[in-house]
């Protein structure tokens, strides 16, 4: 018997309140570059070192518009026991942002829509290959549409969030029409409690992981080419206790077709925190290894005040011993034995500008 533990989107959470990604047309060719490459590879020669330190923001004004879109691919490979599962997967979202209004801190409230969700997947299981596709551009079976809904449930349905100018989202709202798409003909029969909770955790795992990607973290303080700032935080995925660190560096600035821009490069990694042998209830795990690291680069925009493209790489390894629960093992002694569960990712993100 395999006992499935849960951390197949392991990588994709860890950073998505730390550094985006992106690239397209210009610099942001250098920002795709990260992806699938060093951190060092992805930096363009020659940048310009400025004259002293300026303060790095984003800037909002009642009625701008602008759009990203936001790629995510994922290529894991997990081991449980002698059988391998791998999967390549991407999603693709394309969201418009329009600024509602402008907030005496600089902060900015913004509605978000979603244009277009696209999905792919390729897998392979004990011998055997499938694959999965879905376009929300194009017509699809009530039975597909209900299948991704968990994907593509902000397509047409905007939601509004509260935007730091550090880059930070600090809330998500306005959700009713996203969450009814999400949950169909079954909100009738769900109580105000369990709407509440899918609400909660939709609005801050799915709709505000995806849209984080696209901005980059900022510095409080005015910074000069070489400077570093950094940004920590603590947080759960499933039963897993996490410590994410980040640190960013403003390379220097450049000059695009666009206009000026600064380049910031990122570092990130993420350690277990957790006791070392833990209940996941499906059975007790040890924690032999847990590994992940990221690196990406921003293309920011110095005369629009936001980030032009976005790249970040990141790389997980994972192990884990497991043993089922003892009632399991009696009751099937030959199918629920102690295996390894072993884990190997790596994440790319791109983030592009697009015309609206």
């Amino acid at each position: 018997m395999r006992l499935h533990i849960l951390l197949p989107s392991l990588a994709v959470l860890l950073f998505i309140s730390a550094c985006g990604n992106s690239g397209g047309g210009g610099a942001a060719d250098s920002a795709s570059a990260v992806v699938g490459d060093s951190i060092s590879a992805g930096v363009p020669a020659n940048l310009e070192r400025g004259e002293g330190p300026i303060r790095l923001a984003l800037r909002f004004r009642k009625g701008d518009a602008f759009g990203y879109a936001i790629k995510t691919t994922q290529n894991v490979s997990i081991t449980s026991d002698t059988i391998v599962d791998k999967s390549v997967q991407t999603m693709t979202y394309r969201y418009r942002f329009d600024v509602l209004d402008t907030l005496s801190d600089g902060s900015a409230r913004l509605r978000a829509t979603c244009l277009a969700m696209r999905f792919e997947g390729e897998y392979q299981s004990a011998g055997t290959k499938k694959s999965m596709r879905y376009d929300s551009g194009e017509k699809n079976d009530p039975a597909k549409e209900k299948m991704f809904m968990q994907y593509a449930a902000c397509v047409g349905a905007p939601f509004e969030i509260v935007l730091s100018p550090q880059g930070r989202i600090e809330r998500v709202g306005g959700t009713d029409a996203v969450i009814q798409r999400l949950l169909g003909a079954d909100r009738k029969t769900m109580s105000s409690d369990a709407v509440a909770k899918v609400t909660a955790d939709y609005s801050e795992n799915g709709l505000k992981g995806i849209v984080q990607q696209a901005f980059q973290k900022l510095p409080e303080r005015p910074v000069a080419a070489d400077s570093l700032w950094k940004h920590s935080w603590g947080g759960t995925l499933g039963f897993l206790r996490l410590q994410n660190d980040a640190t960013y560096t403003l390379k220097g600035f450049q000059q695009r077709p666009e206009g000026r821009a600064a380049i910031i490069a990122a570092k990130m990694t993420s350690r277990y925190t957790g006791d070392k042998r833990l209940d996941t209830g499906q059975g007790m795990a040890t924690v032999h290894a847990f590994d992940v690291s990221g690196s990406g680069l921003t293309v920011f925009d110095l005369a629009a005040g936001r980030p032009a493209s976005r790249a970040i790489m990141q790389k997980v390894y994972a192990k884990f011993f497991v043993e089922p629960p003892a009632e399991l093992k009696q009751v099937a002694p030959d199918q629920a034995k102690d295996f390894w569960w072993i884990q190997e990712a790596t994440i790319g993100n791109t983030v592009e500008t697009i015309k609206l």
